[in-house]
This record gives C-alpha cells, structure tokens and sequence, in this order.
C-alpha cells in the first residue's frame, strides 16, 4: 500500500466523519406516464486539495478497507432524508430511491434490518427506499437470493444495476426475483 493510498483513505474517514461525501439523486423516469417515479443515490467526493475524486476509485478504496459499510449507512440515511424532503414538497407519485449496495455490505449482518429500521423510522412507506445489487455480484445466487426473500418479507424492493456489462445473461436471472432491472 503506498503512501498516497494510505493518505487517501484518511482523507476519505475524515470526509465521511464530517459529511464531506455528496449524494446526488439521479431522476428515474416512469416512461408512460413520463414522471419520475424515483430516484438512484449517486455518492461523490471532491477532495479538498485533489477536487472531485472518481467514484471508481474512492469506492474501490472503501471496498478495500471495509468503508463502504459506514459509507452505505451514510446513503441509506441522507436518502431517507432526500425521499422525506420529496413527500413533503408534495412529490405524486411519492418517490422512491434506489441505493446501491456492495457485496461487502450484503455480507455484513443485519443489513436489511438497518435499512428497514431507518425507513420506519423517518415514518416512511416501506417502499421509499429500493436496494440495488449489481449485476456481478447477483452469481452468488443463494446469497442474493436470500437478501431479496428479506428485502420482500419488509416491503423493500430489489433492483439488478449494470444489466449486461458483466457476466450474467437472461439465463441465470430467472432464478433470482428482482423487481427490476
């Protein structure tokens, strides 16, 4: 591990400690009615001296170093601000927002019970909120198999991010119930 990298990843604690991360919420439209009908939480970090850092690297970093569960929290609970904020301006239909999650995380236990427990906790419909898995990670399939079984027995809905920029097909994806993709 070089030195940069190691600097890097306290600059990206003390980011995360002093809500120095940015989420951005990308509209997701519903094409018939041509609404949105949700929202995917993009996180971002402009490093105070570098400026903004890509994604790519600052979350393979947090992978790397077991951020990524504090970081995921941080998403999971700036979106169910966001989606609070929407309702509350009179958003119709109310909105939804998508959060990506690592494999690391969905390793991590309790997972959807976090999830479930901020959602009931800004007193928000149990949907407000959608887990996003990508499309690699959906080939261990008893692992996601089991996250969605969860997500559904709450109410939350699946999403397959990436669909065909990696390794699964059609074929396999039969056997997992996504919500969408």
């Amino acid at each position: 591990v070089g030195i940069g990298k190691i600097r890097l990843e306290t600059h990206l604690r003390e980011a995360l400690a002093n809500d120095g991360l940015d989420v951005r919420y990308q509209p997701l439209l519903h094409v018939p009615s041509g609404k949105i009908a949700g929202y995917e939480a993009l996180v971002r970090w402009t490093h105070p001296v570098r400026g903004p850092i890509s994604p790519m690297e600052f979350v393979a970093l947090a992978e790397e170093t077991s951020l990524i569960v504090p970081i995921g929290e941080y998403v999971f609970d700036t979106a169910c601000k966001a989606v609070s904020r929407f309702i509350a301006a009179g958003a119709d239909p109310k909105p939804f927002i998508a959060v990506n999650v690592s494999a690391r995380q969905m390793g991590h236990p309790g997972l959807i019970e976090r999830i479930v427990a901020r959602v009931d906790a800004a007193g928000l419909p149990r949907g407000s909120l959608k887990v996003e898995i990508t499309e690699s990670q959906a080939l261990d399939y008893a692992q996601v198999a089991a996250i969605i079984e969860l997500c559904h027995s709450h109410g939350i809905k699946v999403a397959l991010d990436d669909f065909g920029t990696g390794y699964s097909h059609l074929t396999h994806m039969h056997k997992l119930a996504f919500d969408t993709m």
